[in-house]
């Protein structure tokens, strides 16, 4: 054995330093180039993934604000949509923790103009979407939640209760009704005071609020986060969404649902347990869809999307990790992006076929691209400058062969470069190529789907 000298001890103690730090970086790396992957093809939001209850990644991509470039970034504000039904849940639970209902309480305790067709509906019913009340009931609306309750109630369930899951709204919007009569305070209060300031979530809050920074708020081509998307925070959407905030505070929601700082096992165990079989094989809880991770072991999940934005948390509690992720932007691939970063946290190869790879271009190598082309029959493929690449814009029956959709009459994409004359086209649904052909310096045709256009 050879006895290691103490003037060597720093220079070892500094490699092991830098090869940990090395490892420490690659999962984030191959996150953060996962992401960016999509972020090239139109995606824009704020993405955390957290492991051990620290953050692993926590990035924005592209803008906050397309009106005035600003970035998104991880201080910035997004609605969350149906994800508030877990705040909802959560606000029940700590009522029945406190003793001041059961979830079976028919709601006709808690509610008023619950007519007898409906005396029977629970607490947990509503919770659980298995009332029998069609999810197609949604007239209810406006600040008197006896006329919310009435019209979304209609006729009452359709079905024997709990017979069969059928995600509903309104139900959730009764359930902040319950929360505001039960808790004497507004559901908006009474979330910030017993949930939101327990779980040190100091940057949420809700639609409409005066106490949130526009300043930080995601815009979309509509609104920002923090604008009604109905108008007014009345019964039509309290309680099922509305919830504005950050991927950080998102964080600190898992890591208080982890402990006792908001509710306490029992009621965190009801949270959680597969009450119902939902849709694609999954079970819900309350206000979470439950499942298994990839190594097995629990996972809850739930998205949301409202006029702009969309959103997909997940928890891991045997893991102590998260993955958050807010979007202002075209959000049709953002469960294909959830799903292979939960691979990449649980050290598997991504799910899904990634968007492919693409170079970086200067506008002034992307101009001479730009510009109109013809087939022979006439119909035009339009080619427009966009941010970092370039926009086609088709109609007619080319616009369905090339977007694959035999009922789409006009189309608008996003193409990449993928090489000097070749560009590429992406969606969760496919990929497709194009390529300019060049006479010299000038671009004189396009070739796409086996047709060539010229100009």
């Amino acid at each position: 054995m050879v006895a290691m000298r103490s003037a060597d001890m720093p220079k070892v103690m500094l490699v092991i330093v830098l090869v940990g730090s090395a490892v420490a970086a690659q999962p984030e790396r191959e996150l953060d180039q996962l992401v960016s992957r999509y972020s090239a093809f139109g995606f824009r939001g704020t993405v955390l993934v957290a492991k051990k209850g620290k953050p692993i990644l926590e990035k924005g991509f592209g803008v906050a604000d397309p009106r005035s470039g600003r970035p998104n970034d991880a201080r910035t504000l997004f609605e969350i949509a149906s994800i508030t039904k877990q705040i909802t849940a959560a606000a029940i639970m700590l009522l029945e923790q406190d003793g001041k209902l059961k979830v079976e309480d028919s709601i006709a305790d808690h509610l008023p103009g619950v007519l007898s067709h409906s005396r029977k509906i629970t607490i947990h019913h509503l919770l659980t979407h298995t009332s029998g009340v069609p999810g197609g009931n949604t007239d209810g609306r406006g600040d008197d939640l006896e006329r919310a309750v009435v019209a979304y109630l209609g006729d009452g369930p359709q079905r024997a209760l709990g017979d069969k899951w059928e995600y509903w709204n309104g139900g959730y919007a009764l359930l902040a009704g319950i929360v505001e009569r039960v808790g004497e305070m507004t559901f908006m209060e009474y979330c910030r005071k017993r949930l939101f300031t327990p779980a040190g979530m100091k940057s949420t809050g809700f639609t409409g609020s005066g106490k949130l920074d526009k300043g930080r708020a995601a815009f979309n081509e509509r609104r920002s986060a923090i604008d009604h998307p109905y108008g007014s925070y009345g019964w039509q959407y309290r309680g099922m969404g509305g919830v504005v905030t950050t991927v950080g505070d998102l964080l600190k929601w898992d890591r208080a649902l982890s402990g006792d700082a908001v509710l306490g096992a029992d009621a965190r165990n009801k949270l959680f347990q597969p009450h119902a079989t939902a849709r694609y094989r999954r079970n819900y809880g309350y206000g979470w869809f439950v499942g298994r991770a990839p190594d097995g072991s629990a996972m809850a999940q739930h998205g949301g999307g409202v006029r702009g934005f969309r959103s997909d948390f997940r928890r891991y509690p045997k893991l102590g990790g998260c993955i958050a992720i807010l979007s202002n932007g075209d959000g049709s691939a953002l469960p294909y992006i959830a799903e292979n970063l939960e691979c990449v946290l649980f050290g598997n190869k991504p799910r899904h076929t990634l968007p492919p790879q693409t170079i970086m271009m200067s506008p002034k190598k992307l101009k001479p691209f730009v510009g109109t082309y013809r087939t022979g029959s006439g119909d035009a493929v339009v080619v427009a400058p966009a941010a970092s690449g370039l926009q086609v814009e088709v109609r007619g029956p080319l616009a369905a062969k090339l977007s694959g959709d035999s009922r789409t009459v006009e189309a608008s994409f996003l193409v990449m470069p993928a090489g000097n004359n070749r560009f590429t086209a992406w969606s969760w649904r496919r990929t497709l190529p194009l390529e300019f052909v060049r006479k010299g310096e000038k671009v004189s045709a396009l070739k796409v789907i086996g047709l060539r256009l010229t100009r």
